[in-house]
């Protein structure tokens, strides 16, 4: 009987150690997990934040280049109508100044005419 004591008390004492270990690990488990969940809450978090300002600096980046492109379409449109301006008066300038060689030859044919009459 004494051996059926021992293996009785054996077997209590690793009862009782596998119960203490499960009512010692089991809260220390939740903790674990709890501390992990809140690692990645804050990771999460940190991460949805980073994002966040991501996604600001992109739209300042945005907003910057359309101020750009509207400044630049500006200037173009200036050039284009500064250009049509010029090649209408280039323009003008080439008619004038066909009138005024036109007017030159007719001037000179006019002073060889006197010349001949002069002469004559």
């Amino acid at each position: 009987m004494e051996w059926l004591d021992s293996l009785v008390g054996a077997l209590g004492g690793g009862l009782l150690s596998i119960l203490g270990s499960i009512v010692y690990f089991r809260p220390k488990l939740k903790e674990a997990k709890a501390a992990a969940k809140k690692a990645e809450t804050e990771a999460s978090s940190m991460e949805y934040a980073h994002l966040l300002e991501r996604i600001k600096n992109a739209e300042e980046l945005y907003q910057k280049q359309g101020e750009t492109i509207d400044d630049l379409r500006k200037k173009v449109l200036e050039l284009g109508k500064e250009k049509m301006e010029r090649d209408e008066k280039i323009q003008s300038l080439e008619i004038q100044n066909k009138k005024l060689t036109n007017r030159v030859n007719e001037l000179s044919k006019e002073i060889e005419a006197y010349k001949v009459i002069a002469k004559g």
